[in-house]
């Protein structure tokens, strides 16, 4: 299934440029000439249904770029954002990617850096997807290991450090010793 991308843009002949180029691309793409039109595209979706990315511009009468993303990514923080715009003042670009925007597409830009953005915007989103799901499955089975069990109490809080740690590592024993208070990590103390 292609992914979805939303693109809010409100001069036609840019949003058209930009649509026509990312479904060339194989990407389902919807359109909105103005913020309150994708809110209004956003809050009409199927439970279930998402976009992927939204590619809008910073500067729009009514409601502009940064203020669609702060509105959008509070209720849809899996959205991946990329801004796009002739602005060209670096603390604008800056405060665009605090706020949560993945990159930033300066005016004018060609198909194939529109393209090579937004498959940069999507991995970007994919990996961290994949990076929660994987934490959220180690949380999961960690506390139910066998090896980590007696180091977690019945709270799920870690219980005191053990007094040594002892790891074999290809042959050699490695014996840690924790530092003495207000220390950071293990002193290796022998090697064998």
């Amino acid at each position: 299934m292609p992914e979805r991308i939303l693109v809010v843009e409100d001069d036609e002949t840019t949003r058209q440029f930009i649509v026509s180029t990312l479904a060339a691309a194989d990407y389902d793409c919807r359109e909105a000439g103005n913020g309150r039109e994708a809110l209004t595209l956003l809050e009409g979706l199927a439970s279930g249904e998402e976009f992927e990315l939204i590619l809008l511009n910073l500067v729009m009468p009514g409601m502009d770029g940064m203020d669609l993303l702060e509105r959008v990514k509070a209720k849809y923080p899996d959205i991946t954002f990329v801004l796009e715009s002739g602005v060209r003042d670096v603390p604008v670009r800056l405060a665009a990617m605090r706020d949560g925007a993945y990159d930033y597409l300066l005016k004018p830009f060609d198909r194939e850096q529109l393209i090579a953005t937004v498959r940069r915007a999507l991995e970007y989103r994919r990996l961290k997807l994949e990076n929660r799901a994987y934490q959220t499955n180690l949380e999961a089975v960690l506390p139910t290991h066998p090896g980590i069990t007696p180091w977690i109490s019945d709270r799920g809080a870690l219980n005191s450090t053990p007094k040594s740690v002892v790891t074999p590592m290809a042959g050699f024993e490695t014996v840690c010793r924790p530092h003495p208070p207000g220390g950071h990590t293990p002193t290796p103390a022998t090697f064998k």
